[in-house]
């Protein structure tokens, strides 16, 4: 089940006060750069937002943010410093089988 805009927030807003709770699962903690980007951006979309999304650690000090409808699938990975990449594809096309 999609984590939905509170959730998100709050997870994120866990991860910037204790970032511990990433690092105790053997990942580098997000950067504060890419909690604040990616904080910034749900500000933007939150309006207009309705897909199923989630927020991971990627393991490297940033962010993946992940929405889709259907078979269709879009991220945004946000790295340490608060950069972002976009990626986007079919499900079959995904690496990590969800």
């Amino acid at each position: 089940m999609p984590d939905s805009w509170g959730d998100i927030r709050a997870k994120l807003a866990k991860w910037l006060r204790d970032p511990a709770s990433v690092a105790d699962e053997g990942l580098i903690p997000p950067s504060a750069a890419s909690i604040q980007a990616v904080l910034a951006r749900l500000e933007r979309w939150s309006p207009f937002w309705v897909w199923g999304l989630r927020v991971i650690p990627n393991g490297d000090g940033g962010v993946i943010y992940e929405w889709g409808r259907g078979s269709h699938w879009e991220t945004l990975e946000f790295a340490e410093d608060g950069s972002a990449e976009e990626r986007f594809g079919k499900a079959e096309q995904r690496k990590d089988g969800d």
